[in-house]
């Protein structure tokens, strides 16, 4: 059960305008809000998704996760995404700064929460799901 304050409209109290009412968890609240009209853009802009791949040189399983990023990112994400990539070896203060204790791992940076995989993102599905990405119906 939830406790909602509301204004009360019709019998106002003199000491206070708020009463509280009891809300059963089973219903659904909906709060539909009239601005007047809304001007929208030709172009819808959606924040762009941040990722950071870490990755050991050139090994198989860091360039097969490359490519799943990229054919992921194409797909789903059509130029609404930065990656960056860093090479443990190259990097290994950023790495040990980052925690990373595994390749390829790929931290999704923005939009929040913050969200970390392990492995070469083979499986798009779940890959997707995890990220709360958009799905694209094919």
């Amino acid at each position: 059960m939830k406790t909602v304050r509301t204004f009360s409209q019709f019998a106002p109290k003199p000491d206070s305008a708020l009463t509280s009412i009891t809300i059963p968890s089973s219903l659904h609240l909906t709060r539909f809000v009239q601005d007047g009209p809304r001007r929208r853009s030709a172009t819808p802009k959606s924040p762009a998704v941040k990722f950071v791949l870490y990755v050991a040189d050139h090994s198989p399983n860091s360039t097969l996760a490359r490519t799943n990023l990229a054919t992921l990112c194409q797909v789903n994400l059509a130029g609404r995404y930065e990656v960056e990539i860093v090479d443990v070896f190259q990097q290994p203060d950023r790495a040990l700064s980052d925690a990373v204790i595994m390749t390829p791992m790929l931290c999704k940076t923005a939009p929040q929460p913050v969200c970390r995989i392990i492995g070469t993102l083979s499986d798009t599905d779940a890959v997707t799901a995890t990220l709360g990405l958009p799905t694209v119906v094919t």
